[in-house]
């Protein structure tokens, strides 16, 4: 399961976003070519990596009731998306 198919099964339980260190023209492109519903922010200057401390891109975090409750520890994470949103949603603990 991929993350659009997350967005699609848990949209209702959970806000998905991906945060690009792309253009906002660029994300619309990608978006309309790929058929990506999924939202999508531009972060080209790196301002919201740095708030969120995100040593590399793209890296996962997990917020729930306004507090981070996952943060992906290593590069390609092990964790499936599915098991990432149970986890966020506070389906799972861990």
């Amino acid at each position: 399961m991929d993350w659009q198919e997350i967005h699609d099964k848990w949209g209702g339980k959970l806000n998905i976003v991906a945060i690009s260190r792309d253009t906002r023209e660029n994300i619309e492109t990608f978006r309309k070519y790929h058929k990506v519903l999924l939202p999508m922010l531009p972060d080209a200057d790196g301002e919201i990596a740095r708030q969120y401390n995100a040593v590399w891109t793209p890296r996962i975090y997990g917020v729930r009731e306004g507090k981070v409750v996952y943060v992906q520890k290593d590069g390609p994470t092990a964790m499936l998306p599915e098991d990432i949103a149970r986890r966020v949603a506070g389906r799972e603990e861990g």
